[in-house]
């Protein structure tokens, strides 16, 4: 028997099962992400979900969900020392030029796009969850000495398994809402025959009709192609919970908050 195949025999049943089938698993984890995206960006509209499912650019939309999920994931990745050993073998002394190589070819890009695609909720969280792991470890330490033990490892855990369970299962929660918040269409002034502008998406076309989801507005909106005079790409920022560091960057487009604002005194009034 392997080593695989022994690894896979151990565990709970729920454990073996993840294990044999986890490909398909992930798979299907993909999937509930992109069709939760969707539910969202409708505003929890179901009709306006299923129009959007039926028009919707899948292929970009799963594209956007694994590269999304990819940045989200690799940080929590990094943090595990086995990992992150294997990763910076190349900078010790004496370390063979493969070593090296793999060090240069994965550290370096993975950290730039990583650090530039960050939400800025995302970043504030591994900053706040590093700062109380070194000040935790740092106090595990002094309890350990003046206990006249000896301090913990510096890759010790610091927890429980069960504590470690919880605290990965929320950080994973926490990862899958920041997915949905981000959504996988660039938000556009769309120009209308007869002067009315939309701030929105657009999804796609059905025959001669075009599918918008306008910004702070619940549902849909059906449009005729041939009556969409212009679009432009708006380069306000995104709301702070969905901006990433390369969005507050500045960039060209057409300024569409003040559309925003005056569609919304319009239908308030």
């Amino acid at each position: 028997m392997t080593e695989a195949q022994a690894s896979a025999g151990a565990g709970t049943p729920l454990r073996r099962f993840v294990d044999r089938h986890l490909a398909l698993l992930g798979a299907l984890f993909l999937v509930v992400i992109a069709i939760l995206r969707v539910y969202f960006v409708a505003g929890f509209d179901m009709p306006t979900a299923l129009s959007v499912l039926a028009i919707v650019d899948r292929t970009q939309l799963l594209t956007s969900s694994v590269l999304t999920g990819m940045v989200l994931v690799v940080p929590l990745i990094f943090i595990q020392p086995a990992f992150r050993k294997w990763v910076l073998a190349g900078n010790r002394d004496g370390a063979p030029f493969s070593a090296q190589m793999r060090t240069a070819l994965l550290w370096i890009p993975l950290s730039g796009i990583v650090l530039s695609t960050f939400t800025v909720p995302l970043l504030i969280g591994w900053l706040v969850g590093w700062i109380v792991y070194l000040v935790i470890h740092r106090w595990a330490s002094k309890r350990a000495v003046k206990a006249g033990l000896a301090p913990p490892a510096k890759n010790a855990p610091l927890f429980d398994q069960n504590t470690n369970n919880w605290i990965a299962a929320s950080a994973l929660g926490f990862l899958a809402f920041s997915v949905l918040l981000q959504p996988w269409l660039a938000r556009e002034a769309v120009s209308l025959r007869g002067g009315e502008q939309v701030v929105g998406s657009v999804v796609g076309t059905q025959g001669e009709m075009t599918l918008l989801l306008a910004a702070g507005r619940r549902g849909a909106q059906w449009v005729a192609t041939e009556g969409i005079e212009s679009r432009e790409l708006c380069r306000d920022r995104p709301e702070w919970y969905a901006a990433t560091l390369l969005a507050l960057l500045p960039r060209d487009g057409i300024a569409c908050r003040p559309i925003l604002e005056a569609d919304a005194e319009r239908r308030g009034s």
